[in-house]
């Protein structure tokens, strides 16, 4: 209410129909992300850790070998979900909003083409 100067005019309705987020919320949303990152261990905690986080590989085709067995499908769909989490527990925290436990689609898809294209003309 300190924040702003007509909250007394809305604050009341608005609290009305927030929700309050409960421990199952976020045993949900966590199932959400242990289901879509299932795979995420082996291959890709190693391509993460040697490739990405400790640079230990930095030769392409060394890079290529240990990403052949990658299945980009399933990477997407583990980052989606946790992208997905992030936005509901923001619309919980900011806004008082019920978690949709339903992983839609990455909203920032053009965003991230145009910059890997921009990358690419720059280079």
């Amino acid at each position: 209410m300190e924040e702003s100067e007509n909250a007394q005019e809305w604050i009341d309705g608005f609290m009305k129909n927030v929700h309050e987020p409960t421990v199952e919320d976020f045993k949900n949303l966590a199932r959400l992300v242990k289901d879509k990152s299932k795979r995420m261990k082996g291959l890709y905690a190693d391509i993460a850790s040697k490739v990405y986080a400790h640079a230990i590989h930095t030769d392409t085709d060394e890079i290529f070998k240990l990403s052949q067995g990658a299945n980009f499908d399933e990477i997407e769909s583990a980052l989606t979900s946790i992208w997905h989490v992030y936005q509901q527990v923001w619309q919980m925290y900011e806004n008082g909003r019920a978690p949709e436990m339903s992983i839609g689609k990455y909203p920032y898809i053009e965003e991230v083409v145009d910059s890997i294209n921009r990358a690419g003309r720059a280079g």
